[in-house]
């Protein structure tokens, strides 16, 4: 694992990773090597029995966390229901402040979250499960391989930059090479 996650810059884009937002430019491999230093950690410190783990989730746990419904496949449901453009100040997406960033990104036309990139977890309202930050802010990386045409690992949620109604519905997931990283995860 190289550190390449602390800088917080690619392709002239300076993410903030301030202690409260979230880190950028991780990838599966690192997601995974985090999970068995954690283990290890508490383990270590006995807060863990030698029978647990921490793990990433599978798309099924991370569907479920989002608080969706089994069916979400088959219906044009998002995180906040089935309205677009997401609900004001809903989570931290493609917004008209990313323009004031960067000129040139699409955004969400009459979305505005006050929030250029990353925002500081918990910024916006917890989902149903009470969980901060499901939709938005930075994709996040499951358990599972990606099987479709594009070979990976899911991806799920979108993120600061994630403006089309396709990635930020329900049932999509996004699919990199478990050593990509990018400003987004």
């Amino acid at each position: 694992m190289d550190a390449m996650w602390k800088s917080g810059e690619t392709d002239g884009f300076h993410i903030t990773n301030w202690a409260m937002h979230p880190v950028t430019m991780v990838n599966w491999n690192d997601a995974k090597a985090f999970c068995q230093w954690l283990t290890e950690q508490e383990r270590a410190e006995g807060l863990l029995a030698t029978n647990q783990t921490y793990r990433l989730p599978t798309n099924e746990e991370w569907s479920k966390a989002m608080g969706l419904p089994d069916d979400v496949a088959t219906k044009n449901i998002y995180p906040w229901g089935k309205s677009w453009p997401p609900p004001p100040a809903f989570g931290n997406y493609a917004d008209s402040t990313l323009t004031n960033y960067s000129p040139n990104l699409d955004f969400i036309e009459g979305y505005d979250d006050g929030f250029a990139t990353t925002s500081p977890v918990g910024s916006f309202k917890a989902n149903v499960n009470g969980l901060f930050d499901m939709s938005g802010n930075v994709w996040q990386w499951c358990e599972d391989e990606y099987v479709n045409l594009i070979p990976g690992r899911v991806l799920r949620g979108g993120a600061w930059n994630t403006n089309d109604r396709e990635s930020l519905a329900g049932a999509y997931r996004g699919s990199f090479l478990p050593n990509s990283r990018n400003t987004v995860s």
